[in-house]
């Protein structure tokens, strides 16, 4: 190990350190809101995930690199067969690491930590790296397998006008149809308000039979979140009903597209459409630079949210996404009966 590291990777796990992370964030380029202490802070709070956040210091105890995985579970009932079976993390986002020669080290080491303190409970670990650059080797090296999974980065410079004409034809006339249906957008500013944002999402996630979070985490991002502009909650209504909901998390100069569902009979009012085009004049307003979709899939697999996506004008990537299993016979039963490695959250 580089003597520039002072000890072995460390755990984060309250106020102060999240703040402390948060701050190291903050001077990290480009950095996922996913591996923030605001992020962190909120998942623990949710009954149904696990945050593990790691750090690594030099020899002055100043941070040099860090990384945040959730540990998710399928099970309805804690210590049920179906939880210890399911559960597993997800690491989204590039690991934030200063740009000095410790840090690729400093990156390994809390690679291989999340791995060992995880394993003897999770079945396996999956990664969803954001940028190219070394930390893809560290995975390749470490075991990890690469499927190909795409995402859409849309630039948020320009005038709206310009953001707009750089979207294709059909989608234009989408956001413009939608303007004109009598929608109404607003932003999530009650507990009645959050109330429905969280049907809706839920909802729309179990038509797809997606596993969805506790309400307990949607209470800690509006509550913590939304004030200090770090998450962006809205709705779509018409004629007092809510048909849709949205909700962005903020980073340095990153907009990422997290939640999204609407009712069936939001479609014909470009309700999703809007909400998206909402999202990203709300983001640009905050100063924030791109607008990041937050994933659309393994590009050789139909999936409709792709197509949908692609027409914004973003550009496509394809850094994919790297999966280890550390428990062969438990993924095999557990994908078999519940489609876990499809429906990851």
């Amino acid at each position: 190990m580089n003597d520039v590291l002072r000890h072995q990777t460390e755990v984060l796990d309250g106020s102060a350190d999240f703040a402390e992370l948060d701050r190291f964030v903050s001077a990290t380029p480009n950095a996922s809101p996913f591996q923030t202490g605001f992020i962190a802070k909120a998942y623990s709070r949710c009954p149904d995930a696990e945050p593990v956040v790691l750090a690594v210091r030099d020899r002055k105890d100043q941070l040099v690199a860090s990384m945040i995985g959730v540990v998710f579970s399928h099970g309805k009932r804690p210590g049920s067969v179906a939880d210890r079976w399911s559960r597993h993390c997800t690491v989204r986002g590039t690991p934030p690491s200063l740009p000095n020669d410790s840090s690729e080290t400093a990156v390994r080491q809390l690679q291989t930590t999340l791995e060992e303190t995880l394993r003897p409970n999770s079945t396996y670990i999956r990664y969803y790296p954001d940028r190219d650059g070394p930390f893809l080797d560290v995975l390749r090296e470490g075991g990890y397998v690469r499927e190909d999974w795409v995402n859409f980065v849309v630039d948020l410079a320009g005038s709206e006008d310009q953001i707009l004409q750089r979207m294709s034809k059909q989608r234009r006339k989408g956001v413009q149809t939608g303007l004109q249906s009598g929608l109404s957008i607003t932003e999530v500013g009650s507990r009645a308000d959050l109330g429905d944002l969280y049907t809706i999402l839920k909802q729309a996630h179990t038509r797809l039979k997606i596993p969805f979070q506790s309400r307990e985490l949607f209470e800690s991002i509006y509550a913590d979140l939304v004030p200090k502009k770090r998450s962006i909650m809205l709705l779509a209504k018409h004629s007092e009903e809510t048909l849709a909901g949205r909700i962005i998390l903020v980073s340095n100069d990153i907009a990422y597209d997290w939640y999204a569902g609407s009712q069936p009979r939001a479609r014909p009012l470009h309700a999703d459409e809007i909400l998206a085009w909402a999202s990203m004049v709300t983001a640009k307003k905050l100063g924030v630079a791109t607008f990041d979709f937050g994933g659309a899939g393994n590009p050789h697999i139909p999936y409709g949210p792709r197509e949908f996506k692609r027409r914004f004008g973003g550009v496509e990537t394809n850094l994919g996404r790297f999966t280890k299993i550390l428990h062969p016979s438990k993924f095999r039963v557990v994908n078999a009966v519940a489609g876990v490695l499809r429906r990851v959250k």
